[in-house]
C-alpha cells in the first residue's frame, strides 16, 4: 500500500511539473509575443476573416448578434491565448528554452529594440508586400514573365553592404523556403512554383529597396546582432515549423473558436 501511495505521490508531481513548465513556457511565449508583435502582424485579420466564412457553416440562429460581432468579440477576448497555446506553444517548444524566449523579449523590449521594430513596422507598411505578391501572380497567371526587380541605384554602397548581412542572418530567405506551404493543395501548382521562384531570385532586393529609408544602419547592426544568437536562431526554426504545419495548427483555432461559441447564446447547425 505504501508503495502504492508513493507511485500516486510520484505520478501527481510529474504531472505536476510538466503543467508548471507548460504554463511557463505559455507566459514567455505570450511575453514575446506582446513584445515583439511584429511576430504575429496578420495572424488576427487573416483568421478574423477564415472565422467569419465558418460562421455561415456553424450558425443556424444569431439570436440578434451578428457574425462580425461574434468575430470580432472572440479575437478581442480570446484570439491571443488561443494562438499562443495552439499554434505557438507546439512549435516553439520544439527549438527554443523558456530562457531563450525571455533573452529576446528583454532585448526587443529594449529601446533599440523597440526602434528596430516600429522602423520594421512602418517598412512593412510601406513597402506593401501582400499587394506585391498580388500583383506578380496575376502577371505569372496571365502568362508574362515578371521582370526582375532592380535595387535602388541612389542606396549607398555602405548600406547594401550592410544591408547584405543583416538579410542573410535574418532567416527570410527560409520563409520564402516555406512560402508554398501555405498555398496548401495548390503549392504544387505551376503559377505557385513560377511566384516562389521569383520571390527567391528578388525577395533580397525587394527588401532592400524597402528598407533603404525605413531601416536605419543602427536598426540593420542591431538585427544582425541580435541574428548571431542562438536564441533567434531557434525562434527561426519554430517560425519555420509554423509555417510548414500552419493548416493543421490552424484547425486548433478553429476547435477552440466553436468551443467559444457555444457560451455566445448563438444556434449552432448540427454537425
Amino acid at each position: 500500500m505504501k508503495s502504492l501511495r508513493k507511485l500516486f505521490v510520484l505520478a501527481f508531481l510529474a504531472v505536476s511539473m510538466t503543467a508548471a513548465a507548460q504554463d511557463e513556457m505559455t507566459k514567455a511565449v505570450m511575453d514575446y509575443v506582446k513584445a515583439c508583435p511584429s511576430s504575429i502582424v496578420g495572424m488576427d485579420e487573416k483568421m478574423g476573416e477564415a472565422l467569419k466564412l465558418l460562421n455561415q457553416e456553424l450558425i443556424k440562429n444569431y439570436n440578434g448578434k451578428t457574425s462580425e460581432e461574434l468575430v470580432n468579440n472572440y479575437m478581442k477576448t480570446q484570439f491571443l491565448n488561443d494562438m499562443v497555446e495552439c499554434m505557438l506553444v507546439p512549435c516553439v517548444k520544439e527549438f527554443v528554452t523558456v530562457d531563450e524566449l525571455k533573452q529576446i523579449t528583454a532585448v526587443m523590449s529594449s529601446r533599440e529594440g523597440k526602434l528596430f521594430q516600429e522602423h520594421q513596422k512602418k517598412l512593412n507598411e510601406s513597402a506593401n508586400f501582400e499587394e506585391i505578391g498580388k500583383s506578380l501572380m496575376e502577371t505569372i497567371i496571365a502568362g508574362q514573365e515578371p521582370e526582375d526587380i532592380k535595387p535602388n541605384p541612389s542606396c549607398p554602397k555602405s548600406y547594401v553592404s550592410t544591408f547584405n548581412k543583416y538579410y542573410e542572418g535574418s532567416g527570410l530567405n527560409s520563409v520564402v523556403d516555406q512560402m508554398g506551404n501555405m498555398f496548401g493543395d495548390k503549392k504544387d501548382d505551376p503559377s505557385v512554383q513560377k511566384l516562389i521562384a521569383f520571390l527567391k531570385k528578388n525577395m533580397q532586393t525587394i527588401y532592400l529597396n524597402g528598407s533603404y529609408g525605413t531601416m536605419t544602419m543602427d536598426d540593420l547592426k542591431f538585427g544582425i546582432k541580435m541574428f548571431q544568437t542562438d536564441a533567434w536562431k531557434h525562434i527561426m526554426q519554430s517560425q519555420n515549423k509554423l509555417m510548414s504545419d500552419a493548416q493543421n495548427l490552424g484547425m486548433n483555432i478553429v476547435l477552440s473558436y466553436v468551443l467559444w461559441l457555444t457560451g455566445q447564446d448563438v444556434e449552432l447547425k448540427d454537425m
